[in-house]
């Protein structure tokens, strides 16, 4: 990479590292900050200080030389510097965090303990053991009234309701049986006849035919006329004489006459 290569950072990434490096500073204690400047902080190289800052931070994350070089853009000088002491460091520097990794678990471990040590003190201990004595006197609560005068309340209301429909049913049915009672229906028209009285009707009136037919049975007796005998004597000659006809006219052309 030549030397006069720069890095290609943001304003909002330079402040973002710049947040983060200064979190983790004060995440340290003293001397775990002091021995942080002087590992760290020693070499005064001819670079930037966002470069530093990015450098510092890329190493604690764990990125390659690559990647810091790509992101920081600093020359082969500087990077062989700090590849040495990379190099030299880098246990030292993992103690350190494994340090600083183990100084906050157990500080999250105590806070963890206060605060269930806390909570015991604060809540007072509950006995759920039932204890059975039949020589205890009962104790009797007073019924709350209020409920009481709302319970009788609703059911008054009820048994008005009730009584409201019951008497509205009353009135319907009678106006059912004060229209049947009328001869006319609701459409004003006369009331249709019973079934019996259509029967007593016909009745009368096959009777009244029947009394017209007979009459006229003995009006024909009486003047000697036999209308239906002289009908069948006549269509009988017919019949005899076309017979007669047929069967002549069939010989004639049998024999040849």
């Amino acid at each position: 990479m030549p030397r006069s290569s720069r890095a290609s950072l943001s304003d909002e990434t330079i402040q973002e590292l710049e947040n983060q490096f200064y979190e983790f500073l004060n995440s340290l204690s003293s001397t775990d900050r002091k021995k942080f400047f002087a590992e760290f902080l020693t070499n005064e190289e001819k670079m930037m200080m966002y470069k530093r800052l990015a450098l510092y931070w890329c190493l604690l994350e764990g990125y390659s030389l690559a990647k810091i070089q790509q992101m920081i853009g600093v020359t082969h000088d500087t990077t062989r510097v700090y590849n040495k002491r990379k190099n030299t460091l880098s246990e030292e520097f993992k103690e350190l965090i494994g340090r600083i990794g183990k100084s906050d678990m157990a500080s999250l471990e105590e806070t963890k303990k206060e605060e269930m040590a806390e909570a015991k003190h604060e809540e007072p201990a509950i006995d759920h053991s039932i204890n059975l004595n039949p020589d205890a006197p009962i104790e009797t609560r007073p019924i709350d009234e209020p409920m009481m005068e709302m319970h009788t309340d609703i059911k008054d209301d009820m048994h008005d309701i009730f009584e409201k429909e019951t008497e509205d049913m009353d009135k319907k049915d009678e106006e059912m049986e004060a229209s049947h009672t009328e001869p006319k229906d609701e459409f004003g028209m006369d009331a249709m006849p019973s079934f019996d009285d259509d029967q007593r009707s016909l009745s009368d009136d096959m009777r009244v035919k029947n009394e017209s037919t007979e009459s006229g049975g003995t009006m024909h007796e009486s003047g000697g006329l036999m209308p239906s005998d002289n009908k069948e004597d006549s269509s009988e000659k017919k019949d005899d004489d076309n017979g007669d006809g047929k069967k002549k006219g069939g010989l004639a052309k049998f024999f040849g006459f």
